[in-house]
């Protein structure tokens, strides 16, 4: 449109100054179009449809760059949702469960089959066998266990009994063991110190190192011969694990029974040498009480526990040892000692045996005839541990007195 009028212009223009040569008028002529030039063309019927195909050609230009944005952005956002699928949704999966054999006591509330249990949450069995959904393996607790799922390959083991039909790592206090495809069968004591390999081979790793292990081992953390007992036994150079059903090449246990627990052991010595007294580690005293308690020997292992408390007051083992001890002197029917043993491990704040050692507390008293004390013990359980699972057991002792 404003070539067309500056075109019309210039002929006008020219046209004006041609005449004013020609009539001779030169400067009044260059002036005449220079006058012409300034003013506008008036209107044509087809300005209005011109203007407006312009302005159609502009929106239409428009809403092809908006439409290629938007395409633009829907194809990385549904990349990026693709991505953060791919990325997350292992981990989305590993929360979620599925029960699929029996019914698991969780913080107190049945989870029956078929039901979703959360990963990290600490799982019982109800009285009878019951399996979760790992993935694609099965893993079952037996009666008495105490487990929980992390993720689609690993579990932790609290005590008892599990087994599973598959690859799966299995984290506990005494190491961590990796099974093959074989799946595993073993089980942990209640206090978390001795493991039993009963399925098929697994690998236990502690410390950082691994060892392989058989159907039929038996293994501590805390083990009867110790590391510092390899140079005098060198058959014995893996010590922490002690195969069954052969009896272990050494051990304190018998010499604890005989000398009512002594601190120290000596070594065989050789013709004309004087061999030096190995002293016997927390670690060696506490296995040692555990196998006359397994043997059935209370009184002596109720000994081996008392000599580890006087030798050892303020170690791990000792704290451990109280409820263990407790536990023995009320086999023995010796509640009042059995109480205090318990009452002692309660006083030292609250520690992984402690819904144990209160009802063992409850238990002893009921069994002394202190049925208000027994009673108040009950309430500090139910204070302390409000979904306990010895609740119902504390609770029967209470509706029974007489």
């Amino acid at each position: 449109m404003i070539d067309s009028w500056a075109s019309a212009m210039a002929e006008r223009a020219e046209g004006v100054v041609s005449d004013a040569f020609d009539s001779g008028e030169r400067r009044d002529a260059v002036t005449a179009g220079l006058a012409a030039l300034g003013q506008p063309e008036g209107l044509r019927e087809d300005d209005h449809a011109r203007g407006m195909s312009v302005l159609a050609d502009f929106r239409a230009a428009r809403a092809r760059r908006t439409r290629v944005r938007t395409v633009a952005v829907v194809v990385c956002s549904m990349a990026a949702a693709v991505a953060l699928t791919w990325l997350v949704a292992p981990q989305l999966r590993a929360r979620g469960f599925e029960v699929d054999q029996g019914e698991f006591l969780v913080q107190q509330a049945r989870v029956a089959s078929g039901s979703q249990v959360a990963a990290g949450e600490w799982l019982e069995p109800n009285a009878a066998r019951a399996c979760v959904r790992v993935a694609t393996r099965r893993v079952c607790g037996e009666p008495g266990a105490r487990l929980r799922v992390l993720d689609d390959q690993t579990i932790e083991l609290g005590r008892g009994r599990v087994s599973a039909d598959g690859t799966l790592r299995v984290v506990t206090p005494i190491g961590v063991l990796d099974a093959g495809e074989g799946g595993l069968d073993l089980a942990l004591d209640d206090d978390g110190q001795w493991l039993t390999i009963d399925g098929a081979n697994v690998t236990l790793t502690q410390d950082g190192k691994a060892t392989d292990l058989s159907a039929g081992a038996r293994v501590t953390h805390l083990a009867v011969v110790t590391e510092r007992f390899a140079a005098a036994t060198p058959a014995q150079a893996a010590p922490r694990v002690e195969p069954q059903p052969a009896a272990p090449a050494v051990s304190a246990a018998p010499a604890l029974e005989a000398a009512v627990a002594p601190q120290e052991v000596p070594t065989k010595a050789r013709p004309g040498r004087v061999t030096p007294a190995v002293v016997l580690s927390a670690g060696d005293l506490l296995a040692a009480a555990r196998e006359l308690a397994g043997g059935g020997k209370l009184a002596a292992a109720a000994a081996a526990y008392q000599k580890l408390l006087d030798a050892y007051p303020s170690s791990g083992e000792s704290r451990a040892a109280l409820v263990s001890l407790g536990r023995v002197q009320a086999d023995l029917g010796r509640h009042a000692a059995a109480l205090s043993a318990f009452t002692r491990y309660l006083g030292g704040g609250a520690g992984p045996l402690a819904e144990e050692a209160h009802m063992g507390r409850i238990e002893a008293l009921d069994a002394l005839g202190r049925t208000a004390d027994r009673d108040r013990a009950i309430a500090g359980l139910e204070a302390a541990h409000p979904r306990s699972v010895y609740l119902t057991k504390a609770r029967a002792l209470k509706a029974v007195a007489p």
